[in-house]
């Protein structure tokens, strides 16, 4: 697998537990950056840590890190390459997918491990500029 180019984030994220009815009211296009998930049994929401202030559930303090540029969808172990080093190191992750590229959340002080552990598995790592 050729050498890929991760981006550490700025911002802060927390997963959410919403109800139907936040669902409904939330103002999804003035919510710069989120993840979405609805099943029969519950709705979730991994969005920059302010977003919802009520919510049933809220696990805090992740940080994020994606794939710089596009993968394709023939691409076979992309998640494998990246998640190893880091269960190897015992840190735990949320593992997001856009149509583009991949996106691994991680708990705040794991940061150092996660960039030293992916540093050493051979990833160029990179910090974002701006706000996601």
């Amino acid at each position: 697998m050729p050498v890929m180019d991760l981006i550490i984030t700025k911002a802060q994220y927390s997963f959410f537990k919403i109800t139907q009815e936040q669902l409904v009211k939330a103002s999804w296009s003035s919510i710069p950056f989120f993840f979405l998930s609805k099943t029969d049994r519950e709705i979730s929401v991994l969005a920059e840590a302010s977003v919802f202030s009520d919510c049933l559930a809220c696990e805090s303090g992740w940080r994020a890190f994606y794939v710089s540029g596009v993968i394709p969808f023939e691409a076979c172990g992309v998640l494998s390459s990246l998640l190893k080093p880091l269960a190897e190191q015992k840190v735990s992750i949320l593992a997001m997918s856009t149509f583009d590229t991949d996106w691994v959340f991680f708990k705040e002080p794991h940061l150092s491990i996660v960039e030293s552990s992916l540093s050493k598995a051979g990833f160029t790592i990179s910090y974002e500029l701006r706000q996601t």
